[in-house]
């Protein structure tokens, strides 16, 4: 695989179909809005950047770096991969974990364990093996641990083993939580660490930004990393539009919210 191209898209032997795509095509897993493990829902690349990010989600890179801005599918594509190889058995757990840094209220104001506190962060990841699984599958598979939300601060010395791995909201990662993240992976393992600079909620380098640019100076074998753009945003159309008017906000700088200019206020209108 080695050294990943400027384009940040992924390399040819990168894209090439897993044995584990090739039963997919065989057995007919992609057929639309059934529950079933045999016939699971389909996700849908809609742009380039998502038809790179599913070749590499489904191919033989084994970490996946993922950045760029919300409403891209980083999250939810990740997540759909890992519900369906967990469902043909290709993997025996799934792994989800996200730094402890809030973007608004702290861990300390939810009631409950630090796993159950951190539970609270995973929902849109459970929601969409739900969806793949179904409740009670997923129900079971989070009771027997096959499932597993695992907080940073209970991380070190752990192996994570033929497992799929998604670190979300890994801009938020320290470069030495980072380190520590990437240390934990064993063998048969798939990981995804997804994030968006622009939402950095702590200070200093970013632990995502710091690996992407670790790994391709060491072009450390079996990774790769997808860029999304302002383009693939398929969230929605009002999403895409605020997604934009922020970024340029943030581009007039100086300052976090950037140097606002001054508008006209927005008409009232009465509801018809």
């Amino acid at each position: 695989m080695g050294k990943t191209r400027a384009t940040d898209r992924v390399s040819k032997r990168e894209a090439r179909p897993s044995r584990y795509h090739d039963k997919q095509i065989e057995q007919g897993v992609f057929a639309e809005d059934s529950q079933s493990p045999k016939t699971l829902k389909r996700v849908v690349a809609k742009t380039n950047n998502q038809i790179a990010y599913m070749s590499a989600l489904k191919g033989r890179a084994q970490v996946i770096f993922v950045s760029g801005p919300p409403g891209t599918g980083k999250t939810y594509m990740a997540a759909h991969v890992a519900a369906e190889m967990f469902a043909a058995k290709d993997v025996r757990r799934i792994i989800l974990a996200r730094p402890n840094v809030p973007a608004g209220p702290t861990l300390g104001l939810f009631a409950g364990t630090l796993e159950e506190k951190i539970a609270h962060w995973a929902v849109p990841l459970i929601e969409v093996l739900t969806d793949v699984l179904g409740r009670s599958k997923v129900e079971y598979a989070l009771k027997n641990k096959q499932i597993d939300i695992v907080p940073f601060e209970t991380m070190r010395g752990r192996t994570f083993d033929n497992a799929f791995v998604i670190l979300d909201e890994g801009q938020n990662t320290t470069p030495g939580e980072m380190e520590m993240f990437l240390t934990r992976l064993g063998e048969g393992c798939k990981v995804v660490v997804n994030g968006d600079m622009d939402q950095k909620d702590i200070s200093g380098m970013s632990g995502l930004a710091h690996a992407i640019r670790v790994s391709k100076e060491f072009q450390i074998d079996g990774t790769c990393h997808v860029a999304f753009g302002m383009d693939d945003i398929v969230r929605s159309g009002i999403c895409g539009a605020f997604t934009r008017a922020f970024w340029s906000v943030r581009s007039r700088g100086p300052g976090p919210f950037g140097k606002m200019q001054p508008v006209a206020p927005i008409p009232v209108f009465d509801a018809v």
